[in-house]
C-alpha cells in the first residue's frame, strides 16, 4: 500500500468542506438537486488522481429513499474512454485486489477504513488518526 497516498485521501476527506462529501455505500454519488456530491474512499481517490464521474440517472440507490445518480465508472478529461473506479483507486493507492476489497467493499464507515488500513499499514489506528489530522491542519 502506498501509505502516504492512502493518508492524503484520509486527509482530503476530512478536511473536506467543499463539492464532495464521503459516503461509503456508493462510489460516487449525486441526489437530484445535485447538491451535496458524495464519494467512497475509492472515489475519493479516483478524485485527487484527476478523475470525474460519469453518472447514471437512478430512481432509487440501495437503501437510500432517494432518487439521483450513482456511477462506478469515471474519465479524466481528454480520455475517450471510462474506467472503474474501484480499478483507478487500487492503483493509485497500490493495494492488490484483497486489500481493495477489504477497503472498498468491506468497510461500510469511515471508522472501518480507518481500522482497515491502518490493519494493512501495520500501525494503530490511532497513529494512523493522528498522521491523518497532521495533513489536515
Amino acid at each position: 500500500m502506498n501509505e502516504e497516498k492512502m493518508i492524503d485521501v484520509l486527509a482530503a476527506i476530512e478536511g473536506a468542506d467543499g463539492d464532495l462529501g464521503h459516503d461509503q455505500s456508493a462510489w460516487f454519488f449525486e441526489p437530484d438537486n445535485h447538491c451535496g456530491t458524495t464519494a467512497c474512499l475509492a472515489g475519493w481517490t479516483a478524485h485527487l488522481a484527476g478523475y470525474k464521474p460519469i453518472f447514471r440517472r437512478i430512481a432509487e440507490y440501495r437503501h437510500l429513499d432517494k432518487g439521483g445518480y450513482v456511477t462506478g465508472t469515471v474519465s479524466r478529461d481528454g480520455d475517450s474512454y471510462a474506467t472503474l473506479t474501484a480499478m483507478v483507486a487500487r492503483a493509485e493507492l497500490e493495494v492488490d485486489h484483497h486489500e481493495a476489497h477489504r477497503l472498498f467493499y468491506t468497510a461500510k464507515s469511515l471508522g472501518e477504513v480507518y481500522g482497515t488500513a491502518a490493519d494493512l499499514m501495520g500501525v494503530d489506528e490511532q497513529v494512523l488518526r493522528d498522521k491523518v489530522q497532521d495533513r489536515v491542519a
